[in-house]
């Protein structure tokens, strides 16, 4: 099922590297252009909102099959889009219906013993990692010799074969539930009040993947520009960079099990701090950019895993609504990030997008040592 996730994030990050060809063929800059991979990042956060905590009603095989169609059909939109407006509205209900793997991931990891559900967790971001790294280098690939639009086509093929795993591969489970939709939204406001793990790590996420699309949101059009020029192909490629971090997830995990949340969350937010200081040497010295985005896919990759794991554990009994939480504060944060990172690029390059960075990290770590305050028993 780490393959399902792969494909169902991909949609996610297949716009990156080809920002610089949209923009060209619509004649738009790039703080135009970045609103492509932020409203993709808003529409997710949206879906999640809206339609993941519908997992914990109705057979979750059977919602994300209807997810992955609707998809597909926002995909076709994109692959056509007349102008640089319509691309955004696809490109919004991409995000939209991309959230397959968000109806997953609780669900799986649910089905695992608690003494192994950071593993399983961590294999299953892996995955999604995994996904995220292939469809930056596919999608530069593929632009680079037929075209940007023909990276929607490839990425129809892939729900195509999503379609098929979830069929044979994805379990069967009964709902945790009998609220309606509007009992549900308004339950999540009750996790929210309940739970300070939640609380604590959605606004923890929220910073730490803003300072992530700061930089992968603007990173294909920066590298386009002096001293740099390179190609959608090569733009792509430096998802690479994180490959090496994507078999770290399971060991990830099980540092999770044994350590706890609170002191690997610790070291996940440093590390993003970290990167953005290293990023900015990118307009001088390569070495100083792949650094950095390699330290900045870890801390993130450690924090996603970490929160994760310690908010299943305290709402086991309402794990697809506490993920819908956690995650639409994730990915708003993650519009948000792509939003300003664009306008900072615009304006200054790599090093406005560097001062972006480090304020976001800098409140992730304000926020982890204001929860720290609060029992253990409150915030593991």
């Amino acid at each position: 099922m780490a393959v399902a996730c792969a494909i169902a994030v991909s949609a996610l990050y297949i716009s990156q590297p080809i920002l610089p060809m949209i923009g060209e063929a619509f004649n738009a800059d790039l703080a135009e252009t970045g609103m492509i991979p932020t409203l993709t990042q808003a529409g997710y956060a949206l879906g999640l909102f809206l339609l993941v905590p519908l997992a914990d009603r109705i057979n979750p095989k059977q919602l994300i099959s209807m997810i992955v169609v609707a998809n597909i059909l926002s995909f076709a939109g994109c692959a056509i889009a007349p102008s640089l407006h319509i691309e955004y509205l696809t490109s919004g209900l991409v995000g939209v219906t991309a959230v397959s793997a968000q109806i997953m991931i609780p669900v799986l990891s649910g089905l695992a013993p608690s003494g192994q559900r950071g593993r399983v967790l961590g294999a299953l971001l892996g995955g999604m990692a995994g996904g995220l790294l292939t469809a930056r280098v596919a999608s530069g690939i593929v632009a680079e010799i037929y075209g940007w639009r023909s990276v929607f086509a490839m990425s129809i093929l892939a729900d195509v074969v999503l379609l098929i795993i979830i069929s044979r591969f994805m379990p069967t489970t009964s709902p945790s539930t009998r609220l309606r939709w509007l009992d549900l939204m308004v339950s999540m406001a009750g996790l929210v009040a309940k739970s300070a793990v939640l609380r604590s790590s959605s606004m923890i996420g929220f910073t730490t993947f803003a300072a992530f699309s700061a930089i992968w949101s603007t990173l294909s059009p920066l590298l386009a520009q002096e001293p740099y020029s390179f190609g959608p192909a090569t733009a792509g490629a430096f998802g690479l960079v994180g490959a090496v971090n994507v078999l770290l997830s399971s060991a990830i995990g099980i540092m999770t099990d044994r350590l706890g949340a609170r002191i690997v969350v610790f070291v996940g937010s440093s590390l993003t701090m970290l990167s953005f200081m290293l990023l900015g040497a990118a307009p001088f010295y390569i070495i100083g950019l792949i650094s950095s985005l390699l330290l900045l896919d870890l801390g993130n990759r450690i924090n996603l895993v970490a929160n994760q794991t310690r908010v299943y554990a305290d709402l086991a009994y309402a794990r697809s609504r506490a993920n819908c939480v956690f995650m639409t504060s994730y990915f708003l944060g993650g519009a948000t990030g792509g939003y300003l990172g664009s306008l900072a690029a615009k304006s200054f390059g790599f090093h406005g997008v560097a001062l972006v960075g480090i304020g976001f990290s800098a409140l992730s770590i304000l926020f982890h040592l204001a929860f720290r305050a609060l029992p253990q028993g409150e915030v593991r």
